[in-house]
């Protein structure tokens, strides 16, 4: 089975889609899959009613979406659970969900940094990941603003963004670090690294970020 995607961005439109109960989710594919709506195979969905509604199209579809949306949560807190229980064997249990190392390691990272009471229902998977190296405190903060506009991770990137470059310069007269800004500016940076053969490319921005914490000027 090829990989799925680490994340998956929610369309802003479609946040009230969200609020469909997943026990009614799984009743209504049951439901039309009894009543031969549409087949599955596992690389494939095959509508078998020609005179399918669009009542029961639009349902399906409803419910198809907030099970995918929320399967990556459930894989890593699945991954969790497994790590500490089940030990030498849990890599084995790992693989047989078919998806990518890093795919696993990404979606425990982000379950694990961000614990359910802080994960709001209706702002994507991907902008968790995005605050997930952040402080309990900013998560929330950054959580709610993203739900209460609607953003994407695009846009989250853009406005945490805006604000790092709105931030006054340290006093670089003062020699001792900033060590909760450094911590975030080193957490930053490890996440937007790229690796490029035996290298790894960092951004500039980060790099000024983080000189900019132990109180350096930038080039």
């Amino acid at each position: 089975m090829p990989a799925l995607a680490v994340v998956d961005d929610v369309n802003p439109e479609a946040i009230p889609l969200l609020e469909i109960d997943l026990v009614q989710a799984n009743r209504t594919i049951e439901s039309l899959r009894k009543a031969g709506v549409f087949e599955t195979t596992g690389t494939s969905l095959v509508i078998t009613d020609p005179e399918l509604s669009y009542e029961r199209y639009e349902a399906l579809g409803k419910a198809l979406g907030l099970i995918n949306r929320s399967c990556s949560w459930w894989i890593g807190d699945w991954l969790i659970f497994g790590e500490g229980t089940y030990a030498e064997r849990f890599a084995q249990a790992a693989y047989e969900t078919g998806l990518a190392e890093q795919t696993l390691t990404n979606r425990a990272y982000v379950c694990r940094s961000v614990p359910p009471s802080r994960r709001l229902a209706g702002v994507p998977f991907s902008v968790h990941a995005e605050v997930a190296p952040m402080t309990a405190r900013d998560q929330e903060k950054w959580l709610r603003r993203a739900a209460e506009g609607g953003w994407t991770v695009k846009e989250l990137r853009s406005r945490m963004k805006a604000t790092r470059t709105d931030t006054p310069p340290m006093d670089l007269d003062d020699e001792t670090p900033n060590i909760e800004r450094v911590v975030t500016c080193v957490r930053r940076l490890l996440r937007n690294c790229e690796e490029a053969g035996e290298n790894v490319i960092c951004r500039r921005e980060d790099i000024v970020q983080l000189r900019a914490a132990f109180g350096e000027e930038p080039d």
